[in-house]
């Protein structure tokens, strides 16, 4: 594991990180899965590191990392081309809160925004910070022209390459650890975004309060691993199965699957959040928020 001590490092970090992250979607959760870092993948191709004059940016910068840890409020930005046409590859339980982040970027160059929105403020939804924070600050009225792409979505929706490449998308999200991830949605109702209804009732009976109300039977239930390697090739988070014996947890996805993530502009992991904001900032310019 690299070390988080220069700011190229957490490039590569997080890079290797997320790719990891797709390579074994049932690592610690005590399931079958070969396991692969993948991580020298990443490490010269991605677009993150494309920009010789961006990676020349970054080496000059602060040698240590963390929110509070910069010294004024104002980050200038690093890469000559802005983040525009921006495109949010949400992954269910990996924080949906990263919308602070991009309202504070897109949304925010005309007067200060107040992120610290209720997830409840939205009647009939108790999870629903996006939601809520759309409906104070709607993109129409706030967001500059030209950051947010034309179909921008909140939602668990998938990308791919060509997607991309033909819309000149820059996409953005915020990766995971597979097993902290499995364990998150099952907690929430086993959410399964993509799995046929019939499939789902199943999920619940099996795995469910009234079945094994088991973490490790929700992730081993065939179309449930492997989310984000289908979500970066086009395919929903879970997988709908016809042959039970067919399902490999997304490995079949893998390799367009890292092809797709050295497409993003910009990739953070979850379990680094403070860090992850810093580099977007880092990156990108603006203003690092206490609640981002």
């Amino acid at each position: 594991m690299v070390t988080l001590v220069w700011f190229p490092s957490m490039l590569i970090f997080i890079l290797g990180n997320a790719a990891a992250a797709l390579a074994d979607p049932w690592a610690d959760l005590g399931c079958h899965g070969h396991g692969s870092t993948a991580s020298h993948l990443l490490q010269r191709s991605s677009r993150m590191l494309r920009s010789a004059s961006a990676r020349d940016a970054i080496l000059q910068g602060n040698e240590i990392w963390g929110c509070g840890s910069l010294q004024i409020p104002e980050v200038p930005p690093l890469v000559a081309a802005p983040l525009r046409n921006i495109t949010w590859l949400h992954f269910p339980k990996a924080g949906t809160s990263f919308l602070a982040t991009i309202w504070n970027y897109a949304c925010s160059r005309r007067m200060a925004l107040d992120l610290a929105v209720s997830p409840r403020a939205v009647p009939g939804c108790e999870q629903c910070y996006d939601v809520a924070l759309m409906d104070r600050y709607p993109p129409d009225s706030y967001c500059e022209e030209g950051f947010l792409s034309q179909n921008f979505s909140t939602q668990h929706r998938p990308i791919t390459v060509s997607a991309v490449q033909s819309r000149d998308l820059q996409v953005i999200g915020m990766f995971r650890r597979p097993s902290q991830r499995l364990i998150s949605a099952f907690h929430d109702s086993c959410h399964a975004s993509g799995l046929a209804e019939d499939q789902y009732k199943l999920l619940m009976q099996e795995c469910g309060p009234n079945g094994k109300n088991s973490a490790g039977c929700y992730a081993r239930f065939p179309g449930i691993a492997g989310c984000m390697s289908r979500m970066l090739t086009g395919g929903f988070c879970a997988e709908t199965q016809f042959a039970e014996s067919s399902f490999d947890g997304g490995k079949a996805h893998l390799e367009d699957a890292l092809t797709m993530v050295k497409e993003m502009a910009f990739v953070g992991l979850t379990e680094y959040w403070d860090l992850s904001i810093c580099l977007f900032q880092r990156m990108f310019g603006g203003t690092v928020m206490q609640h981002s």
